[in-house]
């Protein structure tokens, strides 16, 4: 409800559901007894009229740490928690996820220490159901033969290496157990010192860039030749290019 009009006859419905809308809205401001809130994940489809009746818009980001530590503890309270659980850093490395997939986490603990037939969720249950939240659960069918499992091991590795060079976040786990969906391995970093970053420096982009590009490069290095394996890493390191030139002028020969 809300999107903007095109004039298409194929969503005369939908729009004249806007218009009412719009209607119902003006006959509002004749009172103080009412007031309305409207929410979305998609402001830019919304009308241009339903929002400019909107006397106030509020953009609700994603939660920074103690926002996320909030979270989780409100999500521990009816949970029994064992004393050594560390909130803080699970929090510190929950940065730029939701509130609903923060509390996803805690929940997921709470099942995976029933499943063990634990009394209570440690440290362990925490990180693994973080790790379940961002990377997926383990396939009990994808089973990788051993020339695969060579190659993804150098590969994750390339990036460890790189990542232990160039990178302030501390190396925890490198995994070459596949994933549901399309994941094969993955290095997962620890973010122990910083509760929130918001600024990048352009050495730290481009370092970003090599540890993206040096699983591949550790296939070509080992293997002489490269497989399909690289396609995400390619994508997030042609969107931190793309953006250091078009959004945040960091290009010698490109410029401002």
């Amino acid at each position: 409800v809300g999107r903007k009009r095109t004039g298409d006859s194929n969503n005369s419905e939908r729009e004249s559901a806007t218009a009412e809308l719009l209607n119902q809205l003006d006959g509002f401001e004749t009172t103080d007894d009412v007031i309305v809130i409207l929410a979305t994940n998609l402001p830019d489809t919304l009308d241009e009229a339903l929002l400019r009746r909107m006397s106030k818009k509020i953009h609700i980001t994603d939660p920074d740490f103690e926002t996320r530590k909030g979270i989780l503890e409100i999500n521990a309270k009816n949970k029994p928690m064992d004393e050594n659980c560390d909130l803080d850093k699970i929090a510190r490395n929950l940065s730029g996820l939701n509130g609903g997939i923060i509390a996803n986490i805690m929940n997921q603990a709470g099942m995976l220490a029933v499943r063990k037939g634990l009394d209570k969720i440690t440290q362990a249950e925490l990180e693994e159901a973080f790790e379940v939240e961002t990377c997926g659960i383990k396939s009990e069918t994808k089973k990788l033969n051993e020339k695969d499992k060579t190659i993804v091991a150098h590969h994750e590795c390339g990036h460890a290496v790189s990542a232990y060079l160039l990178k302030s976040e501390k190396i925890q786990k490198i995994s070459i157990l596949p994933r549901t969906g399309s994941t094969l391995g993955f290095v997962f970093y620890a973010n122990e010192d910083t509760d929130d970053k918001f600024l990048s420096t352009r050495e730290e982009l481009l370092n970003d860039i090599v540890v993206s590009l040096s699983g591949r490069a550790s296939e070509e290095l080992f293997f002489n030749e490269v497989t399909g394996g690289c396609s995400n890493d390619l994508e997030k390191a042609t969107r931190i290019a793309e953006n250091m030139v078009t959004r945040m002028g960091m290009s010698d020969t490109f410029g401002l």
